[in-house]
């Protein structure tokens, strides 16, 4: 199998997405110098950013909170969450430069391939992003300690490389601005095995208490089962395992299955690594730095945990591509 194939399973590179779709809308309104820096990050603009934000499930009273505070990052009551949903608004629903900019270190952490580090590196995307008219909806928002995970879907982003695409965004938050950000893409097909869309089910957070314990199963999990420390252990940590991923059918047996197949096709994943862990009661995400037929990738799984079992699985997963505008690397 050819190493192109090898995101059959998953999803399509990053590296082709192409930009001619942003050219053909942005030309009449770009300079030409402008649209050269621009050309630089456009294919990674759409892992960390938005026009027309939506947040579900939000608690309007801080929403209302920090709106009114405007953008205010020096209010040390505003939690990670807060901070960076109101990043995301400033940036990509307001698309304020300034706004966003107060929001951010000037040494922002960039790990998205196509995107330069630094804060002007984000704040030079916004105008951008307002006039290829892309929106995005949030699904999950899960937070620990200064880390927050965004689960979301992009539509209208035929200019970036699909019409629909699955996303998580990583933001790590110091001193009150956010300071660092990781993602990944995927685009969303229209069919999938399982039938459940790659966004769809539960985003109700409960079992704080559960946390660690959720936690400490989840990473097992990943040892054992997609480490392959001990695959046969598989069963203990999951009864019901409901798929998203939209090549892999419901259950163990169908991840195993799925898994085992990819092998046979040449694509044997010799190295999965966790490199990023945040888990807020019933859900754990993960962030794994993987080998896949001696090519670099990158997992990006979330988990829902249920009375001490996982339950349910979400991912985005992504070749990493060999070349980066920055030198932070992936993770």
């Amino acid at each position: 199998m050819e190493q192109l194939e090898a995101s059959a399973l998953f999803a399509t590179p990053i590296g082709s997405i192409s930009v001619s779709g942003i050219v053909s809308q942005l030309h009449d309104t770009v300079t030409p110098h402008q649209f050269l820096r621009n050309s630089l990050t456009a294919m990674g603009v759409v892992l960390s950013v938005l026009s027309q934000f939506k947040v579900r499930n939000c608690n309007m009273v801080w929403f209302c909170y920090y709106i009114s505070r405007g953008y205010e990052s020096k209010d040390k009551s505003m939690s990670p969450k807060e901070l960076v949903i109101a990043l995301f608004t400033a940036a990509f629903a307001d698309h304020d430069p300034e706004a966003a900019r107060q929001l951010v270190t000037p040494d922002y952490i960039q790990h998205n391939p196509q995107i330069p580090t630094g804060a002007e590196g984000l704040v030079g995307l916004i105008p951008l992003v307002e006039q290829s008219g892309m929106t995005g909806t949030t699904h999950r928002v899960i937070t620990e300690g200064d880390m927050v995970v965004l689960h979301s879907t992009f539509e209208n982003a035929d200019a970036f490389g699909a019409t629909t695409l699955a996303a998580f965004d990583i933001f790590r938050v110091e001193d009150g601005k956010v300071a660092e950000h990781w993602d990944n893409l995927q685009p969303v097909p229209e069919t999938t095995v399982s039938g459940r869309g790659m966004t769809g089910g539960p985003t109700e957070i409960t079992n704080l208490d559960k946390t660690e314990e959720n936690k400490a199963l989840v990473l097992g999990f990943v040892r054992d089962v997609l480490g392959g420390a001990a695959p046969e252990k598989a069963p203990m940590y999951s009864e019901v395992y409901m798929q998203h991923n939209p090549m892999l059918a419901d259950g163990i047996d169908g991840l195993m299955e799925g898994t085992k197949a990819w092998a046979e096709q040449g694509n044997v994943i010799t190295k999965f690594e966790p490199q990023i862990v945040v888990a807020e009661g019933n859900f754990v995400f993960v962030a794994s730095d993987a080998t896949v037929s001696e090519k670099p990738w990158a997992f990006f799984d979330l988990w829902r945990v249920e009375d001490g079992k996982i339950v349910e699985h979400w991912d985005v997963v992504s070749p990493t591509p060999a070349e980066m505008v920055h030198g932070n690397g992936k993770f």
